[in-house]
């Protein structure tokens, strides 16, 4: 094997093709490499490349004269610019893994609910009581496959509430039968409407399975959220009636909230008063909604960067006291290197999460299992293996090394954490999931506002882990 190679400097007229099929000679080995002179855009393809490699890098300073060039927007004159060094020295270390494994688990597509900014062809058929068995089991399989040490399942819908509770046990109960004797933990979390909540009911059944939280969904305004007997004006108070029970019952309740186009309207801060102040909610994650089955209209890009970029400032003066998602994730990842980014900025979420329909069907994510069924990997009656190997799961493996090589995610300072985003969300919009996020430009801002916040940071380093945080989706986003 070698041990090291050197590349001759490359012309500035090289292109990324080209500048590419050279790097990949790289790959696992340590390399020094002569880039003086290179286009500042090759320099973040190197940075990039090394990302894909999976390897550490340091790029220092020892030239003057070279200078990162700062694309899309105006760098104060006071801001320190980083530089490039005319050798770069790329070592191979091996890489902190934190064996991790999320299973998307939706046991029912029936839905008490009837959103209309839905994504989900809901249905009335459960998981059947006989196939408990059979999911957990390949959930172990998959589990011992991966070499993970924790599995963790999402429980969603559909709506999980839906179920009797006496299923829900059940399940739960074969679930820890068949984990019994293996060294993996087993770990449930649940995302519900919570509108069917009530204490006699599922208190028991959450406080023994579901780690004391819950996960659950509301917007302002609410402009598609309803049930057969609760228009928009009325959901939002159920709501809020449900979510005091279960706090009373001693969980903690975060919500995911979809911006629409009068939640920008009422601008960020009315949206920040009403989570914190109205709501009472100290965990709030904000998701970008795309329109599935639902026909959902567009959101102005340039106005929702606006928005949250607004949203950023006040939650960074008003000391934080939110847990806002994902900003204090990107904040962690881009100015701490550490912390769980969600899952729609992994490099590739097929390498830490999938999913199981109510019939068995194994896909990417409740969204594809869902609404784009004819993606799916198989079927949990198949061998783990043949999942894992199934030619639809190729394009998610795929994707980020694809857009970095063939479109502007390659010249991305920040391709190291986005990936070019949510395949689910390119698809949704475009019909290809090799395409760049339809919200692209809406993370560069956020991404951007940011590192303004933390302008005396003079150096960046960037610290990669498999552990990411599941983005519910929660119908729409």
């Amino acid at each position: 094997m070698v041990e090291g190679c050197s590349m001759k400097e490359m012309p500035l007229q090289a292109g990324r093709h080209h500048f590419l099929t050279a790097l990949r000679v790289l790959q696992g080995m340590v390399v020094e490499c002569n880039i003086e002179g290179y286009l500042d855009k090759n320099n973040q393809l190197l940075t990039n490349f090394a990302n894909v490699c999976k390897i550490r890098y340091r790029i220092s300073v020892v030239s003057d004269d070279i200078k990162t060039k700062t694309r899309n927007r105006k760098m104060s004159k006071t801001r320190s610019e980083p530089k490039l060094e005319s050798v770069s020295t790329i070592e191979k270390t091996p890489r902190k893994r934190k064996k991790i494994f999320s299973v998307v688990f939706m046991p029912t597509l029936a839905c008490n609910c009837r959103c209309s900014h839905c994504f989900e062809e809901l249905a009335e058929g459960n998981a059947e009581d006989h196939n408990w068995e059979l999911h957990f089991t390949e959930m172990r399989r998959l589990a011992e496959t991966l070499k993970c040490n924790t599995l963790k399942v999402y429980w969603q819908g559909g709506e999980v509430l839906c179920l009797h509770p006496d299923t829900v046990q059940c399940a739960l109960d074969i679930g820890a039968a068949v984990f019994k004797d293996s060294d993996i933990t087993l770990e449930h979390h649940l995302q519900t409407n919570l509108l069917l909540y009530e204490t006699s009911r599922w208190k028991e059944v959450i406080s023994n399975f579901f780690l004391g939280s819950i996960s659950s969904s509301i917007d302002l305004p609410n402009l598609f959220r309803l049930t057969p007997t609760l228009g928009v004006d009325e959901y939002n108070r159920a709501w809020l009636k449900k979510k005091d029970m279960a706090e009373r019952d001693g969980f903690t309740v975060s919500v995911v909230s979809l911006p629409n186009h009068k939640t920008l309207e009422l601008g960020a801060e009315r949206f920040y008063r009403f989570f914190r102040d109205e709501a009472l909610l100290k965990n709030v994650q904000v998701n970008f909604p795309f329109p599935g089955n639902s026909g959902l209209e567009p959101l102005d890009l340039k106005k929702l960067a606006g928005f949250m970029t607004d949203l950023y400032k006040i939650w960074v003066a008003s000391g934080r006291d939110l847990n806002l998602s994902p900003f204090r994730a990107m904040e962690d990842r881009l100015l701490r290197g550490r912390g769980a980014l969600p899952c729609c900025w992994t490099y590739s979420c097929a390498s830490i999460l999938l999913s199981i329909g109510p019939n068995g069907g194994v896909g990417q994510c409740d969204c594809w299992v869902a609404t784009y069924s004819d993606h799916n990997f198989g079927t949990t009656d198949q061998p783990v293996e043949q999942l894992l190997d199934s030619d639809q799961r190729q394009p998610f493996l795929n994707r980020p090394l694809k857009l970095m090589r063939d479109t502007k995610c390659g010249e991305c300072k920040f391709w190291g954490i986005c990936f070019g985003g949510c395949p689910i969300r390119a698809f949704a919009f475009t019909g290809n999931l090799m395409d760049v996020d339809h919200y692209c430009p809406v993370y560069y801002e956020m991404f951007s506002i940011i590192l303004d916040q933390a302008e005396h940071e003079s150096q960046l380093e960037y610290e990669f882990s498999e552990e990411v945080e599941f983005s519910s989706s929660e119908k729409g986003g």
